[in-house]
């Protein structure tokens, strides 16, 4: 039989070992949703956006969201044209040169490896903040941070090796239950502060175009890994469908809420005797609720940045695989679970590292900065990945004989606004 194939077709698929098409759409949003952490995101970056721009956090929120629009209409382009594990690095091998395709692999690495990290830091801090509220001393926090992003990475990597629609299972729970609290904590506060809000003041038209522009870029990295479900390109069912629709409902879905996040926190602000803009979200809680508010704004955050976790590993775990397929990496990172048909390879080398990295930055007592460094190194990861991927729109485009001008102008806008961004 093997004789008969012509030969340019190989004998058996390149992504063989992988549980394709077996995810339903929904774990294929949830690992879009997840990445870019929403719940974790509402509590930490309206809070800087506010302290940068002041009454126009709206208006910075609105252009990182129409930026990260235009990015996801490129990639929803090769999203509903080809399914890949890769995601934009095979995505960008396609279209534009191998070259292009390893320095969008390795700005993917970076970005999914970085924000796991940041996550884990966030599960340790914010449940040693909880168990603060229940007695813990001071002196035993870093201990318990430690210990519990420990045992919060091992829990993900279990998870994870276990098979693809059971992590993508939990990520789906874990995020929609940190997205109710989130919304349970911001609506109690609304409702604390409206009385006395005053929305003038909280949205005052005045701009201020160098910090208007200073929001804008904070705010993006509130967006970034809404592309993550194209590394499920090979596992999810009737990949060209769900795919791009976990990327064309990730962005809109993630900005109205943060729209509804930095709107409440700007009403807070506004009331006579608040605090200074900048103030956290969980600041706020505790200034008008220091009961039980705080620890299901805390347990929200773990709770999203776990989901983050899982997803942005999963991801990880899938690019290198694919890169150890072509043999760009060692070949060994190409292997898969026999049975839980996962990249058990790559994971092993993977989860290690995003343990102990933070595990260190912890113990050394660098938590205090560790969680903005590593997501802001994440940011850069990401944006090079998509700058890359914009770039390689229109020529992709222009090699199957679809291109229109509609997607070279959007593909233009895009890798334009970006590279306005890294500047």
């Amino acid at each position: 039989m093997d004789a008969a194939l012509p030969v340019d077709v190989p004998a058996r698929s390149p992504v063989w070992g992988l549980d394709r098409h077996r995810l339903s759409p929904l774990p294929v949003l949830a690992q879009s949703v997840a990445a870019v952490a929403p719940s974790g995101a509402m509590a930490t970056i309206p809070a800087i956006v506010v302290g940068a721009t002041g009454p126009s956090a709206l208006l910075a929120f609105l252009a990182a969201m129409a930026v990260c629009l235009l990015v996801s209409s490129c990639i929803r382009r090769f999203a509903c044209r080809m399914g890949a594990a890769g995601g934009l690095y095979t995505f960008t091998a396609k279209a534009v040169h191998p070259t292009a395709a390893l320095a969008s692999g390795w700005s993917a690495i970076v970005g999914y490896a970085a924000v796991a990290m940041a996550g884990l830091v966030a599960v340790g801090l914010y449940l040693a903040d909880i168990a603060a509220h229940w007695g813990v001393g001071a002196g035993s926090a870093r201990v318990f941070a430690l210990m519990a992003l420990i045992v919060a990475g091992l829990v993900a990597w279990i998870l994870m090796h276990r098979g693809i629609r059971l992590s993508a299972t939990v990520t789906l729970l874990v995020e929609c239950m940190s997205i109710v609290l989130v919304l349970t904590v911001l609506g109690v506060l609304l409702i604390l502060v409206l009385p006395s809000a005053r929305p003038a003041l909280a949205f005052s038209p005045d701009l201020d175009l160098p910090a208007l522009a200073l929001g804008t870029v904070v705010a993006l990295s509130a967006f970034v890994g809404f592309e993550s479900a194209t590394t499920l390109g090979v596992e999810a069912h009737r990949p060209m469908q769900t795919v791009p629709t976990a990327l064309r409902w990730t962005v809109p879905g993630a900005g109205v809420l943060y729209l509804l996040s930095v709107s409440t926190q700007s009403l807070a602000l506004s009331v006579p005797g608040a605090p200074a803009a900048g103030t956290s979200l969980a600041a706020l809680v505790s200034r008008y609720e220091a009961g039980v508010l705080p620890i299901v704004l805390d347990l929200a955050i773990v709770t999203s940045f776990f989901g983050c976790t899982l997803a942005s590993v999963n991801a990880l775990a899938r690019v290198l695989f694919c890169m150890g397929r072509e043999g760009v990496l060692p070949a060994r990172l190409g292997r898969t679970h026999h049975r839980r048909r996962t990249p058990s390879t790559a994971l092993a080398v993977t989860m290690p590292v995003v343990i102990a990295v933070p595990a260190a930055l912890v113990l050394s007592g660098a938590q205090a900065h560790a969680l903005r460094d590593l997501l802001t190194l994440s940011a850069f990861g990401y944006l090079g990945s998509y700058l890359v991927c914009c770039v390689g729109v229109p020529l992709f485009l222009r090699r199957i004989g679809e291109l229109t001008r509609g997607a070279a102008l959007v593909a233009a806008l895009a890798a334009t606004s970006l590279v306005l961004v890294a500047v």
